[in-house]
């Protein structure tokens, strides 16, 4: 909760944060990378009591067998002003930040259906979105080679047909994009990955050969993608390419161009950890994006003009949730056919 309190002010100075940059990447300091044998190496995992185990006010555990597991890829955490490029992962503040943040308010969206297994990794720094290409490129292939090991150790030590879901949002889905073509692209594994939820990020279908958009939450093997904004925005680096985006609707559960009825809408969870405002979203997606009618409640640290970027989890957070379990259920009938 400290840090969710302190979340405007930390988003409200990233504009700073996300120019400073005194040093290279050459320059600037690498902390060690992490051995993912240890447990200290994850934000959760199924050995561990860690808050991808929260359930919000309001929710209740169904009395479903978690039947696969889900790798979630958080986002970036470290936005404080830094000479370094690439996250500590001894530092408190940032590990306290991803875990009340991401941890808590986006990868417990799976712990009904799934075991959750969640890396931490040296993430690249929020001005690696903004400022030197070369030196961005450096530090995002160094967050991505930390994830790669990870994913690799999380096959490793599972039953080799267990399937799994691969779960992102914005940073994360930077890196699971690349996953996906360097390891589940019409490879055997893919019939394994029950679904990719590649979320906050442009994700394009020419990005891979072989895995498609989902079509709805029966189908299997794909990805979901969406990203929110206010209706009618396009945010800066919108580009008429992302058109072809196959946006998810996570409210009506398919690709459809149409909107949704309020009631279809089952709540948001705000920055207290509580399910509220049901039937309070209507969201259609449009142009690449998934566009929604502001809602009138107060959301606290998720309030916004126009870009509701932290929030793509929390927004559909019990659609989400409903639409995992039809999916998990589909894909097990279908392997017993």
């Amino acid at each position: 909760m400290i840090v969710l309190t302190l979340s405007l002010t930390l988003l409200a100075s990233c504009h700073q944060n996300r120019t400073y940059a005194p040093l290279s990447f050459q320059e600037a300091r690498t902390s060690p990378a992490p051995d993912y044998s240890e447990l200290s190496s994850w934000a959760a995992h199924p050995l561990v009591k860690d808050l991808s185990d929260s359930l919000p006010n309001g929710i209740e555990h169904q009395n479903i067998e978690q039947s696969v597991d889900v790798f979630f890829i958080h986002p970036t955490t470290f936005l404080e002003k830094s000479e370094q490029w690439n996250a500590d992962l001894e530092d408190p503040s940032i590990n306290l930040w991803t875990d009340e943040g991401p941890i808590k308010h986006q990868a417990s969206v799976f712990n009904d259906v799934a075991m959750v297994y969640a890396p931490r990794y040296r993430q690249a720094h929020l001005k690696s979105y903004f400022t030197s290409p070369e030196d961005a490129r450096l530090a995002f292939d160094l967050a991505y080679d930390d994830v790669s090991k990870a994913f690799e150790y999380f096959l490793s030590i599972r039953e080799p047909d267990r399937p799994f879901i691969l779960a992102s949002h914005s940073q994360g889905t930077t890196h699971g994009i690349r996953l996906i073509q360097d390891y589940l692209d019409g490879t055997p594994l893919s019939k394994n990955m029950l679904a990719a939820y590649l979320i906050g990020m442009t994700v394009l279908p020419e990005m891979f050969e072989h895995c498609k958009a989902c079509e709805d939450w029966e189908d299997n093997s794909c990805y979901i993608t969406w990203m929110t904004y206010d209706r009618g925005y396009h945010p800066s680096f919108y580009k008429d390419k992302m058109n072809e985006i196959v946006v998810f609707n996570p409210i009506l559960g398919n690709i459809s161009d149409a909107e949704n009825d309020k009631m279809q809408h089952l709540g948001i969870v705000n920055k207290s950890f509580q399910l509220k405002y049901r039937g309070s979203i209507l969201a259609q997606q449009k142009d690449g994006l998934l566009w929604i009618r502001k809602p009138r409640v107060p959301f606290g640290f998720l309030m916004s003009k126009n870009n509701w970027h932290i929030a793509d989890y929390n927004l559909f957070y019990e659609n989400i949730r409903k639409g995992l379990q039809i999916q998990v259920n589909h894909f097990f009938v279908q392997k017993r056919d």
